[in-house]
């Protein structure tokens, strides 16, 4: 409570008066009258009279924000330097801001404006706009939320405007360093027939692709895989063929460390791999290792081993029931906990059942005839597999099919049945021996590169698709 003491002294003894006032502050209002003395009524609720208005600021991230400023999250937002009381139940803070349980305005998103939030995003428990969605409303008018996220079967060439692209190429790899927000490409063919084995590496960010010039490198090859290890922030390389004229595998480990853009052949103890290309790769983060699969091997043209790296040594994987082939696909399929292996070739036999490991034998699903649409025969390779884990779903795309020409429907792999996919915009075309993978960050797929057409007349293209949005 308030004490106010009157003083009456003209000519006499003092004599004091104590007048009790009571505590106003936060109480609903309609005038200032209605706040006593010491307050004032400042958007229905009784505020101290040196509290400030937040008109004409706004509340992001940094500090603390005066009329017309910018306040940073975490920080309180008002005008003359004091927090704002407000109502909970009638939020009267700036955009930009949320009236806590304290009626004070913080900054941050509120939960019932989700406007206030990028398209695709929502606000979040720490009121943080993330991505996600909680209704149509939040996705646009061309994307549905499901699973609590955005997602629409579209596709979009990025920078179709013109720019700075990575040359043409097919047979080449890519992986996402989900932390430093980047894509890697490396090597690859530049054209079918008599083309060149590259060995050039390529970033991409949302300013753009890049050219790194590294000064060691793996010598220019194809069919190599390239998987990023999220614990060691290393994006691996392994295998690979380096002769254009006859197969010469490759069965180095090498390192690119995203942070110094540096590669680097790693010198490993114990048993390694078998040189070999053409071979299936993924990152198990149920055990956080690097696992590559079959392919093309060394004495075995169609193999059927699977290895493990933990960034120290290769370990053999004991395993059985999985097709001998080449040119197959694989995912980790992180909400059902499993790897799964999708098509594949070997001595004029293709392999359209997917297969999943359940820790010691690869299961065939009986998922036949596994993807066919308008052009897709059950027979394919050479397309691309990749796995969207805010749908909990794989998107197989692409590949060539027995009679050697490529593909381009799209089918999702839910974990029991495949979905053919009708897309709402035109895509890539006929595809084989591109690159796909997730990124995060733009909450969309990423498809670079690969030859266009029929076995024999493809050509190599350097186009980056995105793939799940507007």
């Amino acid at each position: 409570m308030r004490q106010f003491v009157l003083v009456i002294a003209p000519f006499v003894a003092a004599c004091s008066l104590s007048i009790t006032e009571p505590d106003l502050l936060g109480k609903t209002c309609q005038r200032t009258e209605d706040c006593g003395q010491s307050h004032r009524c400042l958007a229905g609720v009784c505020v101290a009279t040196d509290a400030g208005s937040t008109a004409g600021g706004t509340a992001s991230a940094g500090g603390t924000a005066s009329a017309g400023g910018t306040a940073s999250a975490g920080g309180t937002a008002s005008a003359g330097g004091s927090a704002v009381v407000c109502d909970p139940m009638n939020d009267t803070c700036v955009s930009g801001s949320y009236c806590d349980a304290s009626r004070r305005c913080l900054t941050g998103c509120k939960f019932d404006a989700g406007s206030q939030c990028p398209l695709e995003q929502r606000c979040g428990a720490t009121h943080a706009c993330e991505f996600g969605c909680t209704d149509a409303t939040t996705c646009g008018a061309t994307q549905s939320c499901q699973l609590g996220t955005c997602f629409a079967d579209q596709w979009r060439r990025w920078n179709a405007d013109g720019g700075l692209e990575p040359p043409a190429r097919f047979n080449h790899a890519m992986a996402v360093d989900t932390d430093r927000k980047l894509v890697v490409v490396f090597g690859g063919k530049s054209s079918l027939g008599a083309g060149t084995f590259l060995s050039d590496t390529w970033e991409w960010t949302e300013a753009g692709w890049t050219q790194n010039s590294t000064p060691v490198h793996p010598p220019g090859m194809i069919g190599h895989t390239m998987t990023y290890d999220p614990v060691r922030g290393k994006i691996v390389l392994f295998g690979g063929n380096v002769s254009a004229s006859s197969e010469v595998l490759q069965s180095k480990t090498w390192e690119y460390d995203t942070a110094t853009h540096r590669r680097a052949e790693l010198t490993l103890s114990g048993t390694q791999p078998p040189a070999r290309y053409l071979h299936a790769d993924a990152w198990d983060s149920s055990i956080s290792r690097v696992v590559i699969f079959g392919g093309d091997a060394t004495g075995q043209p169609c193999s059927n081993d699977m290895w493990s790296f933990d960034g120290a040594s290769w370990q053999l994987v004991a395993s059985s029931g999985a097709p001998h082939a080449y040119n197959q696909k694989m995912i980790f399929d992180s909400f059902r906990n499993q790897r799964v292996l999708w098509g594949g070739y070997c001595n004029s036999q293709y392999f359209h059942a997917p297969y999943y490991f359940d820790g010691a034998i690869w299961q065939a699903t009986g998922g036949t005839p596994g993807p066919q649409g308008v052009d897709w025969p059950a027979s394919v390779q050479a397309g691309v597999f990749t796995y969207v884990p805010i749908r909990r779903f794989g998107l197989y795309v692409g590949g060539l099919s027995d009679s050697g020409g490529g593909v381009t429907s799209l089918h999702r792999w839910n974990g029991t049945t495949w979905v053919g996919v009708t897309p709402i915009t035109p895509g890539p075309g006929r595809r084989f021996y591109a690159t796909m993978n997730w990124v995060p960050w733009l909450n969309r797929l990423m498809l670079f590169g690969g030859a266009d057409g029929d076995s024999g007349s493809a050509v190599a293209k350097n186009e980056t698709w995105l793939y799940g949005g507007p």
